[in-house]
């Protein structure tokens, strides 16, 4: 009798996780669709903003133009203000869906997508500290497959992030500050779901993956963002500089920033593939940036007319439309 109460408990038990994790998923797809519409509607039906959005549009658009994926330019001139890791992927989106501005601005579009997921994931399902039972401290840690706070919490806390109009701009503008975002969030929020979870398995390096690509995304600023948190940890003693693995994991930032670093310092000094009529970048504020008109240009060509606009391109010069 005894046994059977113990079996129907077990399949009660696997039934009620599985509903839970069923409700996550739901709530989680509909996390996703919220936000694609939220951030993507009409994403591409209004021009580039100057100076910013034109100016890292055309940057993409000398990538993919030169083929050379490792050193940004502007007006095909070094621009070395910022690495090239949006450039680069803004430049594969040109490539896949064409130049205009709904493949420049998905970049970020998806970055702050991403975001909000990040929330959902780790608001949803990330377990609340673990208190050993041996030593009677605390509550006993829930089951892992159903830990967390729950759907309504990830809902809530992406409904509250959604609700920010400046988060919502910046992933329909053309900028580096919804990729970094989404790469410094990501790496503070797992952080802290490897404490909740310390022991009981997640590695630490992802953190530092994160972080290293946040830096080749906008520089040094990033180690800032996601390194105060580390530091934070420490201070406040939730755990060790050994559990942190800090001398191995700064190793793990320096070798990703390396793999761009080492090869940029290579490429700079290969010739500028330029073509033929280009001129020098004009200045706007002691920097270099790329005419709005020519960049309007340039995008609302289209796939269709991207191989003409690309080659009337460097014939036209600075401040001269080739639509």
């Amino acid at each position: 009798m005894v046994g059977k109460q113990v079996l129907h408990g077990e399949r009660y038990r696997s039934v009620g996780i599985e509903l839970i994790l069923r409700s996550r998923v739901v709530a989680g797809l509909a996390v996703a669709a919220l936000a694609a519409v939220v951030i993507g509607v009409n994403l591409g039906g209004y021009t580039l903003w100057d100076p910013d959005e034109s100016k890292h549009a055309e940057i993409a658009r000398e990538m993919l133009v030169q083929g050379r994926w490792l050193e940004p330019t502007i007006n095909f001139e070094p621009y070395h203000d910022k690495p090239s890791l949006f450039y680069l992927i803004v430049g594969l989106s040109y490539r896949l869906f064409g130049v205009t501005e709904l493949a420049a601005r998905l970049v970020p579009a998806l970055a702050c997508w991403l975001s909000v997921l990040a929330v959902y994931l780790y608001a949803a399902f990330s377990a609340p500290p673990r208190a050993p039972a041996e030593t009677g401290e605390g509550p006993r840690s829930p089951d892992p497959a159903i830990a967390g706070e729950g759907p309504s919490s990830g809902l809530v806390a992406c409904l509250l992030l959604l609700s920010s109009g400046y988060f919502v701009f910046i992933g329909r503008f053309v900028n580096l500050d919804a990729p970094v975002s989404f790469l410094t969030s990501a790496s503070v929020l797992y952080l802290a779901h490897w404490l909740r979870r310390a022991g009981d398995g997640p590695s630490i390096y992802p953190f530092y993956v994160l972080a290293g690509l946040a830096v080749l995304v906008k520089g040094p600023m990033a180690l800032v963002l996601t390194g105060i948190p580390a530091l934070f940890v420490l201070a406040t003693g939730e755990a060790k500089l050994s559990d942190l693995k800090l001398l191995r994991g700064s190793a793990v930032v320096a070798l990703i920033v390396a793999l761009w670093a080492l090869p940029v310092a290579v490429a700079h000094r290969l010739p500028a593939r330029v073509p033929v009529g280009a001129q020098p970048a004009t200045l706007l504020r002691g920097r270099p940036q790329v005419p709005q008109q020519q960049a309007r240009s340039l995008l609302r060509a289209g796939s269709a007319g991207r191989a003409a606009a690309l080659d009337s391109a460097g014939a036209a010069g600075p401040g001269k439309s080739v639509a």
